[in-house]
């Protein structure tokens, strides 16, 4: 996509009506079958781009991804409307607390424990197929407001591209500039307060 035609794209966009906002994107309605996720920093791009990437699967609980930038700057995604915890446990067959103590429990290694009904059911086995097909985060899936009801009736998963790599991306970006910041002659880092005391010692 050309510079000019990714500047037309965004005044399009931009046009349409804003449903949300998370740290890494811009969430606007296109139509009723449609939103669209822009991304507004790198965290973003990276999540419209695992979003995609994972929606080729076909997976159950994944809503459809049917078109996107090359650059992945922004994603068409199916739009899912919010839901309820009574309409979430007559779809599935669990409550939401034991689908978010399952998870818990899988992402801390101990799957074993995790009730022999909850184990079987066959929401949490789709749930833990793409956690593991597509590289996800286990929290993300314990977020209730991370799923809503498709225009099939079913439950998907809506806010899911903080994968593992952007995970370690972040991690990584953290301690890179924990690194890079000043030191007192000790090693610990000059804090707000430690510069303040120096200013003082020096200007007296």
């Amino acid at each position: 996509m050309s510079d000019r035609d990714y500047r037309s794209s965004m005044r399009e966009i931009k046009k349409l009506r804003k449903i949300g906002q998370g740290s890494g994107r811009a969430v606007y309605r296109r139509d009723g079958a449609t939103v669209v996720k822009l991304g507004t920093n790198d965290q973003g791009i990276h999540q419209n781009k695992a979003e995609a990437m994972c929606s080729k699967r076909r997976l159950p609980l994944t809503p459809g991804v049917p078109r996107w930038d090359d650059e992945f700057r922004w994603i068409d995604q199916e739009y899912v409307e919010d839901i309820t915890e009574k309409q979430f446990e007559e779809i599935t067959g669990i409550t939401f607390f034991q689908f978010r103590e399952a998870i818990a429990l899988t992402g801390t290694g101990a799957s074993g424990r995790v009730s022999p009904s909850v184990a079987k059911n066959r929401f949490f086995r789709n749930a833990i197929d793409l956690l593991s097909s597509c590289n996800l985060m286990f929290p993300d899936m314990a977020e209730f407001d991370h799923w809503g009801i498709g225009r099939d009736g079913k439950i998907k998963i809506r806010d899911y591209g903080f994968d593992v790599a952007l995970s370690d991306i972040m991690y990584e970006k953290a301690q890179a500039e924990r690194l890079a910041r000043p030191k007192n002659p000790d090693g610990r880092p000059v804090t707000p307060r430690t510069r303040r005391l120096a200013n003082k010692l020096s200007n007296p």
